[in-house]
């Protein structure tokens, strides 16, 4: 009986050991967690004067950002390597195009790959190969929809008077929540591989502008801009965080969602997110949130995309929609989209607001159309 109890008492203190050391160092997740939930501090804050516990917070933050990186090599390795099968095999059928006609190949062979570091589980390659006029172009192939496409010149020509400028050296900076923290890697990937243009993405998930406290994107954006003059373009993305009350400043009160008080803050941190780009001679990109399956989460999103519509255009930025591209052109939620050679696609995760991969390309392959790119070397077109 002694020994029974020894052994429970022993669980229980190991138990009671890794539930506060949890805490110790998830105190930034819990704390975001609660205040977003439940609109008020959490009961962890009354241990923020202390430095010894803060210092928990501190070192999941190192470990959490370096967890971050190895996903990203990972996510790297994955892309390079569908690539690189992709191109073998477009090299392979090369022989086979003819003038006019029109050859469709779609692989599904799942495949696991192994580095000196890690596995690798390559995404489904999915290939559309089209032939024009009886020759390859190169130089047209670009990504879209999870699929490689050649695209005709004429078409790309088209749209450049409207788009915003980028030349090579310049950076662009991606903002926002994990709407962003999908669709920016694959933005990235297309710059710096189709267009040599380096980028910078701080997007973090669970944050916005209403809780400044937890994160604050304008000082960050702020420190961004300053470390990196070279950014000539801020695009930020979010918005599901934040159509909630939130805390006055310095004051246990909150401001309820929609009120004048409330709009009145939230335009005042947009403008100062918009001026720490403007303040160094950056233009902003602002991508509209989509509508969102959750009813009440999605009336959140409708109104928070008139405010950014709204003061995007009192500065004279840019603000583009994010739903056409995932076949939303009312107020509906929608999960599934036709599309040509694919049929209905899923586009939008079970949880009814974050995108499946297909979803986060889709966004992607519209923030670069509405870039234009010169290399700095190269006199402008006037």
């Amino acid at each position: 009986m002694m020994v029974a109890n020894k052994k429970f008492l022993k669980a229980f203190y190991l138990l009671i050991v890794t539930m506060l050391l949890l805490l110790w160092l998830e105190q930034r997740s819990i704390n975001a967690y609660w205040i977003q939930t439940y609109h008020r501090n959490s009961p962890l804050a009354v241990f923020d004067y202390s430095d010894v516990w803060r210092k928990g917070g501190d070192i999941a933050s190192f470990l959490n950002s370096h967890l971050d990186v190895i996903q990203n090599e990972m996510k790297d390795v994955n892309e390079e390597i569908v690539i690189g099968f992709n191109d073998k095999l477009f090299e392979s059928l090369e022989h086979y195009f003819d003038g006019g006609v029109k050859y469709k190949l779609l692989l599904d062979m799942p495949a696991m790959f192994r580095t000196d570091i890690f596995y690798v589980i390559p995404q489904k390659p999915f290939i559309d190969i089209v032939a024009l006029e009886g020759q390859r172009k190169v130089n047209e192939v670009s990504s879209k929809d999870n699929l490689l496409v050649i695209n005709k010149k004429e078409e790309l020509e088209t749209k450049e008077d409207s788009r915003l400028l980028i030349e090579k050296g310049q950076k662009v900076f991606f903002v926002g929540d994990s709407l962003m923290q999908g669709v920016a890697p694959h933005a990235m990937r297309i710059l710096l591989k189709q267009h040599g243009i380096e980028s910078i993405n701080l997007s973090k998930q669970s944050t916005g502008l209403s809780y400044p406290k937890f994160y604050n994107w304008p000082e960050v954006a702020k420190d961004t801009f300053i470390k990196n003059p070279d950014i000539k373009l801020m695009v930020v993305f979010m918005g599901p965080n934040d159509p909630w009350d939130f805390p006055v400043a310095r004051s246990k009160r909150f401001f309820k969602f929609k009120t004048p008080e409330w709009e009145g803050v939230y335009r005042a941190r947009i403008q100062q997110l918009i001026n720490a780009a403007t303040d160094h001679g950056a233009k902003v990109l602002w991508v509209g949130a989509p509508n969102v399956k959750s009813d009440k989460l999605n009336e959140g999103m409708i109104y928070l995309n008139t405010i950014y519509l709204s003061q995007v255009t009192i500065a004279k930025q840019h603000y583009t929609i994010s739903n056409d591209v995932l076949g939303m052109f009312d107020n509906k939620f929608v999960k599934f989209m036709q599309i040509p050679n694919r049929g209905n696609v899923t586009l939008r995760t079970d949880d009814g607001t974050h995108f499946t991969t297909i979803g986060q390309k889709r966004i992607a392959d519209k923030i670069i159309s509405l870039l234009r790119f010169v290399d700095a070397t190269e006199p402008l077109d006037k």
